[in-house]
């Protein structure tokens, strides 16, 4: 059956540039290359396109079609495509006809997230405003508004036979279960595969010559990482951390992005976007990551510290348990003082040293079950 591969939605989106869905599927599409399957692919050269990914393709001898200023239905039609793959789904995927829709299901992000006090304290956009008041004020409505989204069409689509999908946790396969029981989706088959390791280059520790303590994603009031810095910030205060400990926050350019005043503000590096390259460098040298998520479909940045033996300091919420286990050492997210706490056990010696032979278990534990899933990824896009 003939299968068209979307790399389209791997290009820039509203998450940027570089993205980790596009990550995603730019990893499973190596694999299935890899595995000699021979399908064709579909990108828009009005959008960046990974370079390394057009010399794969085309070095693999595979069809690359250029969608711009042509519908995707169209591309469908002409080629007599039978399936489409998408790593991400958008609004326009699930309008095809005539041919399957094979998905990758990441988390039930709208639906999961809850509403938190916290989002105030970040300069959010006019409209991410009116969103969080909808969702507090009238919940019922905004659960079904969220039903109606994409996610919830996609799941339609299962349930009517017309689309297949993969989850990238347990989490995630139990939340589609539980959110969506009218349509009866435990009686479908819906596997779990690991979301893959990007990275191939061997994990070393690097000795910067300083202390930090690093968060990442810091402008995203979801990835709550203001209670981080605040918990950071009072211990500073309080005489109880070192003075010659920082805290470094990519993602974010500056403190501006928030409403609240940093008492220390020499002991902040606010490094905006990073490159995959230096955010490597940043994990290598931490001296210990701290994940105040309050919502992943799977969740890779603590996974991505590990990997160097970096002690985690953790939200339990959603899939982050699952994937972290008993590595990290857990935290309530909401609340403060209990951030400050893990922080302080974490300077401890004895404490950092068990939890850095924790990280490296669990990395390598992680890694194997991940290469083993995409081997299983792949063949699943082929063979479904």
């Amino acid at each position: 059956m003939k299968l068209l591969f979307d790399l389209e939605v791997t290009q820039p989106n509203g998450s940027g540039k570089r993205h980790g869905g596009g990550k995603y599927g730019e990893v499973v599409l190596r694999r299935m290359i890899a595995q000699g399957a021979q399908f064709d692919c579909v990108y828009n050269s009005a959008l960046w396109f990974n370079p390394d990914m057009e010399q794969l393709v085309r070095g693999a001898g595979l069809g690359l079609i250029d969608r711009k200023g042509r519908t995707l239905q169209q591309i469908v039609d002409e080629g007599g495509y039978k399936r489409i793959y998408a790593c991400l789904v958008y609004k326009e995927h699930l309008g095809l006809q005539g041919c399957q829709l094979m998905a990758t299901v990441h988390g039930l992000r709208g639906l999961e997230t809850p509403p938190d006090k916290c989002f105030w304290r970040y300069k959010n956009t006019l409209r991410e405003q009116v969103k969080m008041v909808l969702k507090r004020v009238v919940p019922r409505l905004w659960h079904r508004r969220q039903l109606g989204k994409e996610d919830g069409r996609l799941l339609s689509l299962v349930a009517q036979g017309r689309a297949r999908v993969v989850v990238v946790s347990e989490h995630t396969k139990y939340a589609i279960r539980s959110f969506y029981p009218e349509l009866q989706l435990q009686l479908f088959d819906i596997p779990c595969f690991y979301s893959p390791n990007f990275y191939t280059r061997p994990a070393k520790p690097i000795d910067t010559g300083e202390r930090y303590f690093l968060c990442v994603s810091g402008n995203r009031w979801e990835k709550n990482n203001l209670r981080a810095i605040e918990a950071f910030d009072r211990l500073l205060s309080a005489g109880l951390m070192p003075s010659n400990v920082r805290m470094k926050v990519t993602g974010a350019a500056s403190a501006s992005v928030y409403r609240y005043k940093l008492r220390n503000p020499q002991a902040f590096d606010f490094l905006g976007y990073v490159a995959d390259e230096e955010l490597e460098r940043l994990y290598a040298g931490a001296y210990c990551f701290v994940y105040p998520s309050l919502n992943e479909g799977f969740g890779y940045p603590p996974l991505e510290a590990m990997r160097y033996g970096v002690p985690v300091l953790a939200s339990p919420l959603s899939s982050i348990a699952e994937v972290l286990d008993g590595a990290a050492i857990y935290f309530n997210p909401f609340l403060v003082e209990e951030i400050m706490g893990r922080m302080q056990m974490v300077m401890e010696p004895s404490v950092r040293k068990e939890f850095s032979a924790r990280a490296l278990a669990q990395a390598g534990k992680i890694e194997a079950r991940q290469e083993q899933d995409l081997e299983a990824m792949a063949r699943w896009v082929m063979k479904n």
